[in-house]
């Protein structure tokens, strides 16, 4: 068990906002927060899913949670035992954490998922799509290929790979094209990197999409992850994962809000009230290049041939399939051009 000296992080009162919640989860290894009230009082959770769905319905993230927290969940008491922990995540599949609670619902401490359950590895494969050309980078990738260019002390594929292994993700596939020799000669097979890794090669262009047509021959029975080469992120993949899961998605699409300032002063006709509104903030959901799939959607990929995400993802939706959003609320950096990198290499 964790015990509470090391969930302070975890701890959010009743009365704070989402952005409390958001710094909480950023800050804190385990993803989970315990809302408390002012006499240490546990009132209900808020998990990673959770916080992910609310941000989908909820801009305003100076909003108080206290209409948002879950104040019915799965709980233990100070009696139960380490077994009683593991027939309650046996029972309860999606379940990641447990609080333990003393009679006065005070916190004692949390169980974890992975730390009971030890026995359980993560089986899912990820494909990472190597293959661009980084032109908008310029002469900087005259001789790398883009994932291969340095964010911090390693190179940025290398930072995602990584950050699949913290996960538990042992099977790793790359799809390589542009100077790919220079991506096989530095990770080989994985054997150094303590994973496995399989690299596909693209003898053409096959899109954003297109390279999982690889896959097609492995016959996948458990979920995909996918996700583009040039991403530079915090993200624990194991929540996509587990969040997809979760949600039966048939396709989970990544995304995160994108903001942007108009130039110029923005007139509205339709008002009375404001006729100008100058240079307003405009914010989207855009994709975050990070997917989660079912294995059985590989079979709407053509062979070998260019095929990109966004025409892939209206085919599933023709198929009425079910495709949910995860919102990214974690630091993310899209490495497209020259600027991007600057950002990430200075974050």
């Amino acid at each position: 068990m964790i015990k509470i000296q090391f969930l302070k992080k975890n701890i959010v009162k009743e009365n704070k906002t989402l952005l409390d919640v958001i710094q909480s989860l950023n800050s804190s290894e385990e993803k989970i927060c315990i809302i408390s009230n002012n006499k240490n009082k546990v009132r209900g959770v808020i998990t990673d899913g959770d916080l992910r769905r609310i941000l989908l319905k909820q801009n305003d993230l100076k909003v108080k949670i206290r209409n948002y927290f879950k104040k019915k969940f799965i709980f233990l008491k100070k009696k139960d035992t380490f077994k009683d922990a593991k027939n309650k995540f046996l029972k309860h599949k999606d379940i990641i954490y447990i609080p333990v609670l003393s009679n006065k619902k005070k916190l004692i401490g949390i169980y974890s998922r992975k730390d009971i359950l030890k026995e359980e590895e993560i089986n899912n494969e990820v494909l990472i799509l190597a293959g661009g050309l980084g032109k908008r980078l310029h002469t900087l990738t005259d001789f790398f290929p883009k994932p291969m260019l340095s964010v911090g002390s390693r190179p940025l594929l290398e930072s995602i790979i990584y950050s699949l292994k913290s996960s538990g993700f042992k099977k790793i596939n790359i799809s390589v094209n542009y100077l790919q020799n220079k991506i096989k000669s530095y990770f080989k097979d994985g054997k150094n990197f303590d994973i496995k890794i399989n690299y596909f090669s693209e003898k053409k262009r096959l899109g954003t999409a297109g390279p999982l047509y690889f896959l097609k021959k492995k016959n996948l029975k458990n979920t995909l992850i996918v996700m583009n080469g040039d991403i530079y992120t915090n993200l624990k993949i194991e929540n996509l994962l587990n969040y997809h899961n979760k949600e039966k998605n048939d396709f989970t699409l990544c995304c995160h809000s994108h903001s942007f300032q108009v130039p110029y002063g923005v007139i509205n006709p339709k008002t009375s009230k404001i006729l100008i509104n100058e240079k307003p903030e405009i914010s989207y959901l855009v994709s975050s290049g990070i997917y989660a799939l079912n294995p059985k959607l590989l079979k709407l990929i053509p062979n070998n041939k260019y095929f990109d995400m966004n025409e892939f993802i209206n085919l599933i939706k023709n198929k009425n399939k079910k495709i949910g959003l995860f919102n990214i609320h974690e630091n993310l950096h899209d490495i497209g051009d020259y600027n991007k990198l600057m950002e990430a290499r200075g974050s």
